[in-house]
């Protein structure tokens, strides 16, 4: 059983092909195709979910492989991968491929029973997709693009999926933002996905929407100021893509206090790195302050949130902060 740590971001949207191979950054490298079927596993109360841990198990063309993921922040994960040899399924998780107790809670606090759950395991969806990868050099490092297009499935309903995966595999993890702001410009109406395939399928049951309140209690320990910009930034993305998604759960009050928290969060770390900030750096803190105005200006939340170009001024915005979070 092999783990690895993985620095990654996630861009859904309509994405065509051929526009991507013409993307400066991809145009001498040949992407290679798969196709890939993802089971997934939790017990009936979804204790693997409310702790954040995704249980698989992966056929390719002509393998499978057991993966548990552990979910560190809405980028950073661990995995712990076996590959299985051969077409043949293994129809169920082998707990011999799996890390211990011991080992998980090096990484996060365990709130239920670890073996009671594996003994109790049974498959909650899964996912089917064809999946187009660029792994190529960028900048100071190299990165792995995949895109993938399928749906995830689940005994009730099925959502299409359309979405570009960037993985860090060397390098500084703003890699990832600049490429991704490199997209933009290709696709300027795509967003940030930061809800992960065991998220989305098990939401996929509306019956499993009570869920969410155990997303919501994300405490913050502390009150250092890149520790607030990175959860702000995560609580807005994941509001924008649930009042967009479900529309009648939009919250506009949680909006405007964490947009004014991420704002604070700017203003402060551009008066307290002015002198040793690069330029970009610089202009990016100024530009994101000056989106943060804007929408916090905004009486109609649905209703902008519903112009194309003001979608267009989200992503940016959630990019910029992530890249900014990734440079200081």
């Amino acid at each position: 059983m092999k783990n690895k740590i993985e620095y990654e971001i996630c861009i859904a949207g309509n994405f065509d092909i051929e526009m991507l191979k013409k993307i400066p950054s991809l145009k001498n490298y040949t992407p290679t195709e798969k196709n890939l079927t993802s089971i997934y596993f939790d017990d009936q109360n979804f204790s693997l979910f409310r702790n954040k841990i995704g249980l698989r198990l992966r056929k390719t063309d002509e393998n499978w492989e057991q993966t548990l993921k552990l979910e560190l922040t809405s980028t950073k994960s661990i995995e712990y991968n076996k590959k299985i040899i051969g077409n043949e399924s293994p129809k169920k998780i082998n707990k011999l491929f799996l890390p211990d107790k011991k080992t998980l809670k090096k990484n996060c606090t365990l709130n239920f029973n670890y073996p009671k759950t594996l003994r109790e395991l049974k498959e909650i969806f899964f996912v089917k997709t064809k999946r187009v990868s660029w792994v190529f050099d960028y900048l100071e490092g190299k990165l792995d693009l995949s895109l993938d297009l399928g749906k995830i499935v689940n005994g009730v309903d099925e959502k299409n999926i359309s979405e570009l995966d960037i993985e860090l595999i060397s390098g500084s993890p703003s890699l990832v933002w600049y490429f991704a702001l490199e997209l933009f410009q290709v696709f300027p109406f795509s967003y940030l996905e930061i809800r992960s395939k065991v998220l989305r399928g098990v939401l996929l049951d509306t019956k499993n929407h009570y869920l969410l309140e155990s997303l919501k209690k994300n405490k913050l320990d502390s009150n250092d100021i890149l520790s607030i910009l990175t959860n702000e930034h995560k609580n807005l993305a994941f509001f924008f893509l649930m009042s967009t998604e479900y529309k009648n759960s939009c919250n506009e009050k949680f909006f405007f206090e964490s947009l004014s928290r991420l704002k604070n969060a700017l203003f402060c770390l551009n008066v307290n790195k002015k002198s040793s900030t690069d330029s970009e750096t610089k202009e990016f803190i100024s530009n994101s302050i000056t989106l943060c105005n804007y929408f916090l200006s905004q009486t109609k939340l649905e209703l902008a949130f519903l112009k194309k170009n003001n979608k267009r001024k989200i992503l940016y915005l959630l990019l910029v902060v992530g890249l900014i979070s990734n440079k200081t």
